[in-house]
């Protein structure tokens, strides 16, 4: 059967008349201004007539009132008082006062490295939370003997380590490589941020039992660089996460010169001198520079660490291609390669919440009888 078309009779049915709103699905009311033309009963043949269109006259426009409109004036803006009699200075700027000393050039003094036990503060975990050490800062020459002071105080605890750090002093670097991989740590560049109070504020003390503060870890925009892979070879497992950062470069090394002045006594036999003895009686500083030009047996003792590591010492060789004065982040190809890291994994392997749901549990999931300390 044809479907039915506006205004035309199909057989078996009724003709309906058009109705635009039914297109939109709406109601269509007619009125006298948009009613359609009237429809005239169709002939038997079927064909449908309408009624020629008629526009609608629009009403004629009212007659003028014969009220003349007014030209526009505008308003007068009122007289400026006139001029006090007494003249104005000529204006002189302020003339800056020179200091007598050049200001010193602001610098951003690095943070020498600090160690600090961290509880994950999600109370989800407890009562077995990670627990790990958090490291960063520049290294110093101080740093081995503070990190051996956290390791006694955690006894037999192997707790992992969350490193972030610009590098720093490289013997002391790899003396802290050493103490890692002794003492089997695992190792991960990651970010702690502390719950509550940070450990260098004044008053702040640890907030669970076991000396741990609260805190969380995450791997975003951590950065290891220069003198820091060192440490990250001695770990056990090796961990740099995709946002996280390693990076190489040339070692620099400052060289000190000292003029010392010695003072030797020494005694004729049969006509000969022989020293009695050798004392120095003064030192003064000579000046110091700085090189990246390493000697051989230096070179060698790089090479000997990594390979203690089970690192491929190719990366030594790295290092010395990259200029002091620059710095190479390295890919997670280039990581794998020199065997930097040890998987795919971050810092969250250590530190969520989560990863002392898996069993058996992690040894740094911790578990506390006590707490919180008051």
């Amino acid at each position: 059967m044809a479907e039915d078309q506006p205004g035309f009779t199909t057989p078996g049915n009724i003709s309906r008349p058009y109705t635009p709103g039914g297109l939109l699905g709406r109601s269509f009311v007619p009125s006298e201004t948009n009613r359609p033309p009237k429809q005239v009963r169709p002939p038997k043949n079927g064909v449908v007539l309408f009624e020629p269109y008629t526009p609608v006259r629009l009403p004629d426009l009212p007659k003028s009132s014969g009220v003349s409109s007014v030209p526009y004036a505008p308003i007068r803006l009122p007289d400026l008082p006139a001029k006090s009699a007494v003249p104005s200075e000529p204006y002189a700027p302020a003339r800056l006062s020179t200091p007598d000393k050049a200001p010193k050039p602001f610098k951003i003094t690095d943070q020498t490295m600090r160690f600090a036990i961290v509880r994950n503060a999600s109370a989800s975990c407890e009562p077995a939370c990670p627990e790990w050490i958090a490291a960063s800062g520049t290294i110093t020459a101080d740093s081995p003997s503070r990190l051996r002071k956290v390791l006694r105080q955690l006894g037999k605890r192997r707790l992992p380590i969350v490193i972030e750090s610009n590098g720093g002093a490289v013997d002391a670097a790899m003396e802290i490589g050493r103490l890692i991989r002794k003492r089997g740590l695992d190792i991960a560049v990651g970010k702690t941020s502390f719950y509550e109070c940070d450990p260098e504020q004044k008053g702040c003390k640890p907030k669970y039992s076991d000396g741990a503060y609260a805190g969380f870890a995450y791997p975003g925009w951590a950065a290891c660089m220069s003198a820091c892979p060192f440490i990250v070879a001695g770990g056990t497992k090796r961990f740099v996460g995709l946002w996280a950062e390693l990076g190489v470069h040339q070692i620099t090394t400052t060289v000190t010169k000292t003029m010392i002045k010695y003072q030797t006594r020494y005694r004729i036999v049969k006509g000969k001198k022989k020293i009695v003895d050798t004392k120095i009686v003064g030192r003064r500083s000579a000046g110091t520079y700085k090189t990246t030009e390493l000697s051989k047996g230096y070179r060698k003792r790089l090479n000997a660490y990594f390979n203690e590591m089970d690192v491929d010492a190719g990366i030594v060789a790295k290092m010395l291609s990259i200029p002091a004065s620059d710095i190479s982040i390295l890919n997670h190809d280039e990581l794998l390669n020199f065997r930097m890291i040890t998987g795919s994994g971050d810092v969250g392997d250590f530190s969520s919440a989560s990863a002392c749901a898996k069993e058996p549990k992690p040894a740094n999931c911790i578990e506390l009888s006590a707490i919180a300390t008051k």
